[in-house]
């Protein structure tokens, strides 16, 4: 059996068949085999930038640094980047509260 369990697979045909991805790069992805694949969902819409963008890597690390994720499951937030356009705001300013 394998050591990682596959979201909506069939677990007993994925013995000997797994794919292990080790690397991307823009849109590209690479298995362990030297195979590439076009990451044509963005690793499943997350990853709508790319693979290997060492300024998005530096800006996550430096974050991560700070507080590595929080639940937004209620009323607060952690601070909008100050690299968001001024007065711009994902959500109504009515229900926002700083937790930082």
């Amino acid at each position: 059996m394998t050591n990682f369990w596959h979201g909506y697979a069939d677990m007993s045909q994925v013995p000997g068949n797994e794919i292990v991805m080790s690397r991307g790069e823009g849109v590209w992805i690479h298995d362990t085999e030297g195979r590439t694949y076009l990451d044509a969902t963005a690793a499943l819409w997350y990853c709508n930038v790319g693979h290997g963008r060492k300024e998005i890597a530096e800006a996550v690390a430096k974050q991560a640094g700070k507080l590595a994720a929080y639940s937004t499951f209620g009323f607060t937030t952690p601070r909008p980047p100050a690299t968001w356009p001024t007065g711009w705001r994902p959500w109504p300013r009515s229900t926002t509260r700083w937790c930082s």
